[in-house]
C-alpha cells in the first residue's frame, strides 16, 4: 500500500494505490488540485503520474463535484478574501465555518493578527480542534492572539474577531445562540460582520436560512461565498477529475463517494477522457466487484452495507426499528395500563392504574385516566357477561387495540400504549 499526498480541506489526506497480483487500484479519497495551498505542499501529482505510468487496474474516484465545471478555488484565495473584508471592516468580525478545516482556522486567525485582532474560539467542537491541532502542531499563531469571553468585554469591537461554529444553522451551534440571544456570555451586536465561510449542505437550507434572516434583524451584515471567494470546497471540480484521469489512465473506472447523478456525471466524464463504456463501472452502495487473475472484473455479489449504530455502551445492537420507537415516543408520548385480574373470581381486581409520559398536558390527564378506565372495565364487564374468561381474552393486545382507539378519537394521536396484565 502507497500513500499518496493530495489536498482536502482535512489536514494529512492521502490517496491510497493499493499493489495486488492483478494489478495496481487508485483510490483518490477526498482530495482537490491546490497548486497554492497554504500552509501544506500542494498535490503530490508526480507520484500520481508515476503510478499511472506503471499501469492502473482500476481508479476509484470520489464524485462530490463532479457536475461542476472548472477547478476548484484555492484556499490561498480565501485568505486575500479575509484580509479584504477585515481591512473594511470596523466593527466586530464573526467566522463560522468547519471545525475540522485547520487551514480555515489558520486564515482567520493568521488575518486577524495582521490586522491587529484578537481571536475568540466558540462552540465545543471547533475549540476541541483547535486544541489538538495546536497540541500537534498544525497551528501557527502568537499566543497572546487567542483570548477568552472574559477578555472580551474589554476590547473595543473592531480588535475582536470570533470563530465560532454553526455555518449549517445547527440548532445548538456557537453562531445560532449568538443569533438568536441565547449564548450566556455574549449576543449579536447591530454592526457586527458575519462571515460563512462554508457551502451549504443540501438540506440545511432552511436552518441556515433561519439563522441568516435573525442576524440581519440583528444589524450584522452576512458574507457568504456567492458574494466573496471565503469558501473553496476540498472537493475537485471537473477539470481536477479530468486531470486525476489523465494522468493515471486507468483499466478500469469506478467513480465513488456521492449521489448517484454524480457518480454518473463522473462516468460521462471518464467517457470524454476515451475510457470505454464497458469498462466505466457505476456501483451501488454493497454492490461486490471482483478482480480476476487476468485483471476482468466482474460482479461478484452484494453485501449489506448499512452503518452500525453506537448507542452507550453498545454497538451494532439498535437498528432501525429501536430508532423508530424512539420516535415515535419522542412525538406521541406513552401511556402506561396495569391491570390486575382475579382470576377465580373473573372479575378485575381493583381500579387500572394508567400513566402518561409526553402524551398531553397535566390538567387532561385526570380526563385521560378515566377514559382508559372506562374503557377497559367495559373490556372486562362484556366478558364477563358472555362468561367468558378474563385470563384468556383479556390479553395486552385486546386492552391496547382499544385504549389505542380511544385516545386516537380523544386527542388525534398515537401514544406507544403499554399495556401490564397480571393475574392472582
Amino acid at each position: 500500500i502507497d500513500f499518496i499526498h493530495v489536498n482536502h480541506s482535512i489536514a494529512d489526506a492521502v490517496s491510497i494505490a493499493l499493489s495486488t497480483p492483478v494489478g495496481t487500484v487508485f483510490f483518490t479519497g477526498d482530495f482537490k488540485v491546490d497548486y497554492t495551498p497554504t500552509t501544506v505542499p500542494p498535490i503530490d501529482l508526480g507520484k500520481i503520474a508515476e503510478i499511472g505510468n506503471n499501469g492502473v487496474l482500476a481508479l476509484i474516484s470520489e464524485s462530490t463535484n463532479a457536475e461542476r465545471p472548472g477547478h476548484s478555488l484555492s484556499e490561498r484565495e480565501v485568505g486575500k478574501a479575509f484580509r479584504e473584508i477585515f481591512s473594511e471592516t470596523d466593527g466586530r468580525i464573526i467566522v463560522a465555518t468547519f471545525s475540522s478545516n485547520i487551514f480555515r482556522l489558520q486564515q482567520v486567525i493568521t488575518t486577524a493578527e495582521e490586522h491587529d485582532r484578537k481571536v475568540l474560539i466558540l462552540g465545543r467542537s471547533m475549540l476541541n480542534v483547535f486544541e489538538a491541532a495546536k497540541s500537534l502542531g498544525y497551528l501557527n499563531y502568537d499566543p497572546a492572539t487567542i483570548i477568552d469571553m472574559q477578555q472580551l468585554d474589554s476590547l473595543p469591537p473592531e480588535k475582536v474577531v470570533i470563530l465560532a461554529t454553526g455555518s449549517q444553522g445547527e440548532p445548538m451551534s456557537a453562531l445560532t445562540r449568538l443569533a438568536f440571544s441565547e449564548h450566556r456570555s455574549t449576543e449579536i451586536m447591530e454592526g457586527d460582520t458575519v462571515i460563512l465561510s462554508s457551502s451549504m449542505i443540501p438540506g440545511n437550507e432552511e436552518a441556515i436560512y433561519r439563522v441568516v434572516n435573525e442576524l440581519f434583524m440583528k444589524g450584522a451584515q452576512v458574507i457568504h461565498e456567492s458574494l466573496s471567494d471565503v469558501h473553496a470546497s476540498g472537493h475537485a471540480c471537473q477539470d481536477e477529475l479530468k486531470l486525476i484521469l489523465t494522468l493515471t489512465r486507468p483499466k478500469y473506472f469506478i467513480p465513488s463517494h456521492g449521489e448517484f447523478r454524480m457518480l454518473y456525471r463522473h462516468a460521462e466524464l471518464a467517457s470524454m477522457m476515451g475510457i470505454p463504456n464497458d469498462q466505466i463501472i457505476l456501483l451501488k452502495n454493497g454492490d461486490i466487484l471482483e478482480f480476476g487473475p487476468e485483471g476482468l472484473a466482474n460482479f461478484a455479489g452484494y453485501t449489506q452495507g448499512a452503518g452500525i449504530l453506537i448507542d452507550g455502551s453498545g454497538m451494532g445492537d439498535v437498528d432501525q426499528y429501536v430508532l423508530n420507537d424512539r420516535l415515535r415516543l419522542a412525538e406521541e408520548g406513552i401511556v402506561s395500563v396495569m391491570l390486575v385480574i382475579d382470576a377465580q373470581a373473573n372479575r378485575l381486581y381493583g381500579d387500572p392504574v394508567i400513566q402518561a409520559k409526553g402524551f398531553i398536558y397535566e390538567s387532561e390527564m385526570k380526563h385521560v385516566v378515566d377514559l382508559c378506565q372506562k374503557r377497559v372495565k367495559e373490556i372486562a364487564g362484556e366478558l364477563w357477561e358472555k362468561k367468558k374468561p378474563l385470563t384468556l381474552h383479556m390479553t395486552s393486545e385486546a386492552v391496547r387495540d382499544k385504549i389505542q382507539k380511544s385516545l386516537f378519537e380523544y386527542s388525534r394521536r398515537r401514544p406507544v400504549i403499554m399495556v401490564s396484565v397480571t393475574t392472582i
